[in-house]
């Protein structure tokens, strides 16, 4: 499984320059007052795994990450930067130029047989470069900040023809691949949008599509061959989601999808599409509560368990505890599981429900976020813990008196 092992802020927003951060491969805390980025560097945790840059399109940036896999580490450094574009290449006489931005990325990926290869985009395409091997540019259509980096690295595979190092690089790109990686925010909007945007559609002969209702396919893939105008299965019938409903203290859950649409393409071959998702739960009583009925705790605690359903690898969490019981919060960590997670909180319940295993965890586990002056200017500040404060941690836990949250604000690092 990837893991995201480090970032190196070179440029970005408010962010102090070459800001070098490391991750432990499970649960990382960022820790800080409000307004010094921890939302802001969830986001862009968010737009690094996905490989996909398209909200910074109009903005400079210049960033470096090391994301580990089976094989080996997967190494890029992607910037886009501000030029100026002379009007001869616009074609445009009403200005002199124009602001425009050029993006690039350069990815290093270790392989065990054949060492670095290296590949770099750039507008007149992709280059390959690895040890005893010469090979040509390979021209394309100009990559962007839109463009998912594990793209590019399949694109220098197809350059390689036959040779076997292209197996090691489409490997490589598939291991690191996430596509519509999100942050689970603070309040409903995860809730509403899943409710709103929940769909799955049959794709003719090609099979079918999900979105934000890719877990719930494999359960109803009988149904869907069948046509059904609807699609209804028992929640309890999926681990993630009877986990949920003996959390909440239910006795049974039901999930419906209505058809809402239904057409041909050009071959005859029939399209639908499902949405328009109901949550029906059963109270131990039998009577019964729709999921819009929830209160905000469950609407909550509902929304993170779809948000790692739909994400086996990774979990990005704003503020997780808010609205929970602290009996759901213990829940919310134990579905967590094996998955590399980046998580912020101002409650302390979730703090002291992780303890920390040992210093060197210490080290890696916290990411301090401050505001700080450079140069007559405030920038965000985002650090690791220094060995002397990992190690004053440390000792404070062991002696078993204070709380992980009390230890923390006693130590200045919370």
């Amino acid at each position: 499984m990837a893991t995201l092992k480090s970032l190196t802020v070179n440029r970005y927003r408010g962010v102090a320059p070459k800001t070098a951060l490391t991750f432990a491969p499970g649960v990382n805390l960022l820790l800080g007052k409000n307004g010094t980025g921890k939302s802001t560097l969830l986001e862009l945790i968010c737009m690094v795994l996905s490989s996909n840059f398209a909200l910074l399109a109009r903005e400079e940036y210049d960033l470096e990450f090391v994301l580990g896999t089976k094989q080996g580490d997967v190494r890029a450094r992607v910037s886009n930067e501000r030029r100026l574009v002379p009007v001869a290449e616009l074609e445009q006489k009403a200005v002199d130029s124009i602001a425009s931005f050029q993006f690039s990325a350069k990815i290093v990926v270790e392989t065990s047989d054949y060492g670095q290869c290296s590949i770099s985009s750039d507008p007149d395409g992709v280059r390959v470069s690895a040890p005893h091997l010469d090979l040509p540019a390979v021209g394309s259509p100009p990559f962007g900040p839109s463009t998912l980096l594990p793209l590019v690295i399949w694109r220098g595979a197809k350059s390689l023809g036959e040779h076997p190092l292209r197996d090691a690089l489409r490997d490589a790109a598939a291991e690191i691949m996430h596509f519509e990686l999100n942050r689970a925010d603070e309040s409903l909007d995860l809730f509403n949008e899943f409710v709103a945007e929940a769909s799955i559609r049959t794709n003719g002969k090609h099979g079918f599509i999900a979105y934000r209702g890719e877990w719930l396919t494999p359960h109803v893939e009988a149904q869907l061959k069948e046509k059904k105008q609807s699609l209804a299965l028992d929640g309890t019938e999926i681990p993630e989601f009877r986990r949920l409903v003996a959390l909440l203290g239910f006795k049974s859950a039901e999930i419906r999808l209505d058809l809402l649409e239904s057409s041909k393409d050009d071959e005859g071959n029939e399209l639908r599409r499902y949405g328009n998702i109901g949550i029906r739960f059963t109270k131990q009583d039998d009577t019964v509560i729709i999921h819009s009925l929830l209160s905000y705790g469950q609407k909550r605690l509902l929304a993170l368990f779809w948000y790692l359903s739909a994400n086996p690898r990774f979990a990005i969490v704003d503020e997780l505890p808010n609205g929970l019981h602290y009996e759901w919060i213990e829940g919310a960590l134990e579905e967590l599981g094996e998955r590399q997670c980046f998580l912020t909180s101002q409650n302390p319940l979730l703090l002291d429900a992780l303890p920390v295993e040992s210093e060197q965890e210490a080290l890696r586990r916290f990411i301090l976020c401050r505001t700080g002056m450079q140069d007559g200017r405030e920038f965000m500040v985002w650090r690791s813990p220094t060995e002397e404060e990992a190690g004053d941690f440390w000792r404070a836990q062991q002696v078993g008196v204070m709380q992980v949250a009390e230890i923390l604000r006693d130590k200045g690092l919370w």
